[in-house]
């Protein structure tokens, strides 16, 4: 009876997302669990954990009554053997009609050229969700789904139900770093407007720093996994230097970059390809230190490049990986620079600067594995080598921060942004986030950080490892992230504070 009485206020639940009037009822069962409709409705997908928590509080209440009769069960009839894989194989189908709906602003043609689509072929289960998946990375789709219809001939006819995203929409954000202050973030992105086929954006960070970015994206080929990019940056910071770890000094900085590259993507989640791009830098002391220079320095870049991203979320992500790699050749340097020492000119050419080309390797490699429901493990891998590189400049990897906010950074867990300068760099970082509540996040890091191998500056004197801690507390709302940090490095022997307000440029 009691058995009874619990699946009908399992029913009740999960039918009619209520209560049942006669609470005596109920409590013959003893497992009377409140139910908030209100609360716990269908759309509610930012409750999900309380919802999620509810279920199995309700399933731990059931779980002795039901487990009883299991027991007397067996006890009358012996043990049933359940059997595994009792469901009956799924056999690929032929298909050999397609119909699109939803389509406005795109084509039949393009939906299913995106996931290499052929009628009269046979097609598994998990083929049709990787060719989806394929039409859903282009991101001109914010919904597609499929269902097939049995035909006379033994056939399938595949019916596409597509909800496309807007082709032109702006996004506007709020940004603050303490290396990069406080900023609104504007995004205009269209699809197709100059070309078929295509991606354009503009992007500003307007605030005490200033920062542009236009880019177009050219989508090639039968499944579009080709593509061709054309993009344009320009930056200006205020970037404090260190001497021993203590701020001595302040520099404007400008940067400009044209780059043009070529790429195939196989499955939206991995790229390999080619490009060029032009770099021209500007340092200017605002606030002169021991040992400066102001000047410019221009050099074009040929590279090779692979990109994976197979992370969950791009928020706090609990499971995948995210790789940046490239193998990169700078040309012939032109710099045009002036040392100071105390704030006076150095004799000409007392200074000499190298013109020469040398070779590079870039890679960062984010990794995170759930351990648990609230826990989750965070690895960060970061190399950068510049070969052959005493007496360049301009080019340094800067050690420190824990976002990534500029070119050539290294993140490090216990200093600033640009507490160091590098040619040659290898960290390692570890983390561990545990979710206290919903949305709530407290992450401790440790990282290790080599230096001065295979190339070491003649311009910058640095330790060869480093050491750093660092403890976050982390609230995710509607903004972005909201992250509040203690850090600390045993070679600065300081505990520093770090914020870091949103999404970043």
């Amino acid at each position: 009876e009691k058995v009874r009485n619990a699946l009908q206020v399992l029913l009740q639940i999960a039918f009619f997302g209520e209560e049942r009037d006669k609470k005596e009822e109920i409590a013959q069962c003893d497992i009377y669990v409140p139910f908030d409709k209100e609360k716990y409705n269908m759309g509610s997908f930012p409750l999900s954990k309380e919802i999620l928590d509810s279920g199995i509080a309700l399933g731990r209440r059931l779980y002795p009554t039901f487990k009883h009769l299991a027991d007397s069960l067996d006890s009358i009839y012996g043990k049933q053997e359940v059997s595994k894989n009792r469901l009956p194989d799924v056999k690929p189908v032929v298909i050999s009609a397609v119909e699109v709906r939803g389509l406005q602003n795109t084509t039949t043609d393009f939906l299913i050229h995106t996931m290499d689509f052929y009628l009269n072929r046979e097609y598994s289960i998990d083929k049709l969700t990787r060719m989806v998946r394929a039409a859903y990375g282009t991101r001109y789709y914010s919904r597609v789904t499929y269902s097939l219809q049995p035909l006379d001939d033994g056939t399938c006819k595949i019916i596409f139900d597509v909800k496309e995203n807007p082709l032109t929409f702006a996004k506007v954000g709020l940004h603050y770093n303490k290396f990069s202050g406080i900023a609104a973030i504007v995004n205009f992105t269209s699809r197709n407007l100059f070309t078929p086929s295509s991606r354009s954006m503009i992007k500003l960070n307007i605030g005490e720093s200033f920062r542009a970015r236009a880019e177009h994206l050219q989508y090639l080929g039968r499944r579009k996994n080709f593509s061709l990019m054309l993009n344009s940056q320009y930056d200006r910071f205020n970037v404090t230097t260190y001497n021993t770890y203590k701020q001595d000094g302040l520099y404007k900085q400008q940067f400009l970059l044209l780059d043009a590259r070529t790429q195939h993507s196989s499955y939206r989640n991995l790229s390999v390809g080619i490009g060029e791009r032009f770099e021209w830098l500007y340092y200017k002391p605002a606030f002169n230190s021991l040992f400066d220079f102001k000047g410019s320095n221009t050099f074009t870049t040929s590279y090779f490049f692979l990109t994976h991203n197979s992370l969950n979320k791009s928020i706090y992500p609990t499971r995948g990986v995210k790789i940046h790699s490239s193998f990169e050749w700078v040309s012939a340097q032109k710099p045009d620079i002036n040392f100071f020492v105390n704030g006076q000119p150095t004799k000409p050419d007392s200074i000499k600067v190298d013109k020469s080309a040398y070779g590079r390797i870039l890679l960062t490699m984010n990794s995170f594995s759930a351990f648990s429901r609230t826990v989750t493990l965070e690895m960060l891998l970061q190399g950068g080598i510049n070969f052959n590189y005493r007496r360049n400049i301009m080019n340094e990897f800067s050690i420190g921060g824990l976002t990534p906010l500029f070119r050539n950074q290294i993140r490090f867990a216990g200093l600033q942004e640009g507490s160091l300068y590098s040619p040659a760099v290898a960290a390692v970082q570890a983390g561990l986030r545990y979710e206290m509540f919903n949305n709530t996040y407290l992450t401790g890091r440790a990282n290790v950080l080599f230096n001065n191998f295979i190339s070491k500056s003649d311009f910058f004197q640095n330790p060869d490892l480093l050491t750093g801690y660092s403890l976050t507390f982390g609230y995710n709302f509607a903004l972005g992230p909201l992250e509040l940090s203690l850090m600390y490095s045993d070679q600065s022997k300081k505990v520093v504070g770090y914020i870091n307000i949103g999404i970043p440029f």
